[in-house]
């Protein structure tokens, strides 16, 4: 099993999203929103167990 999963989006030279999202092991999930996304700024939330175990890579 994983500790966290991130997945990180940076500047580009146009109008790409920049936001970053880590899930951890026990579905808590953090997001931040900066620029050109739908929701700004920091937002968590839970996904169940389930859909954390079910993760394949």
């Amino acid at each position: 099993m994983f500790e966290y999963i991130k997945l990180q989006r940076t500047v580009c030279y146009g109008t790409c999203p920049v936001y970053s999202v880590i899930v951890d092991n026990e579905g808590n999930v953090s997001y931040h929103g900066e620029m050109f996304v739908y929701k700004s700024g920091e937002h968590h939330w839970k996904v169940s167990k389930k859909k954390v175990e079910g993760v394949s890579y």
